[in-house]
């Protein structure tokens, strides 16, 4: 078990989708670097088109390090990510998820 000061990283899987969940920019980049590293070793092709980034915080804009690259690709930044049909917002409200659920 980590220690509760010790930044984690996670990483959530669902038939062809991996969604990585990092306390940090660096950690976020260095997962990105294994998959694509596990990718290339296996022949599995990333779709960079679809390969996106959100932040959670409660407001604020980006910090400058706040971006991150595969193959040298910088990744977009997104307000509204759906995972395994939920909608996340950067301030984890589930109103938006609630509301696409409710119609």
């Amino acid at each position: 078990m980590a220690h509760p000061f010790t930044p984690v990283s996670y990483a959530m899987c669902h038939a062809d989708d991996i969604a990585n969940c990092a306390e940090t920019a660096a950690m976020l980049q260095q997962q990105l670097h294994v998959v694509d590293q596990f990718c290339s070793n296996t022949g599995i092709e990333i779709n960079l088109s679809k390969t996106e980034v959100i932040v959670f915080r409660n407001s604020g804009p980006l910090r400058a390090y706040e971006s991150w690259h595969v193959r040298g690709v910088r990744l977009n930044i997104t307000s509204v990510y759906k995972y395994v049909g939920l909608l996340f917002t950067p301030q984890l409200s589930w109103n938006l998820a609630h509301d696409k659920l409710a119609s």
